[in-house]
């Protein structure tokens, strides 16, 4: 009981802060002018800067989920890893296009 509370706990700040970081990484463009080169300056790192987030802490809180209720004790810690795993790769690419900037 105690494990799947804490993976509660886990699933849903990984979600929160997730859609938080999908809605903050694109504004890193803000001090973009029109003949800078960079990533986060144009459409597409925009998008990537939005979307990586978004999406592995999508797919991060799922398996964080899944970890939690459905899947036997055994391989709770793994899938529950490999969520958290997900988030932070997802909020590492989204960061490292919003830093990337001029």
């Amino acid at each position: 009981m105690l494990i799947q509370l804490t993976l509660l706990v886990t699933l849903a700040n990984t979600a929160v802060a997730s859609v938080l970081a999908a809605a903050a990484f694109p504004m890193a463009s803000a001090v973009c002018s029109v003949d800078d080169a960079a990533l986060i300056c144009t459409a597409q790192g925009q998008a990537i800067a939005a979307a990586a987030p978004f999406y592995g802490g999508l797919i991060g809180t799922a398996l964080i989920g899944i970890a939690a209720y459905i899947l036997p004790r055994r391989y709770r810690s793994v899938w529950a890893a490999a969520g958290v795993a997900l988030v932070l790769a997802g909020w590492i690419v989204g960061y490292g296009v919003a830093a990337g900037g001029p």
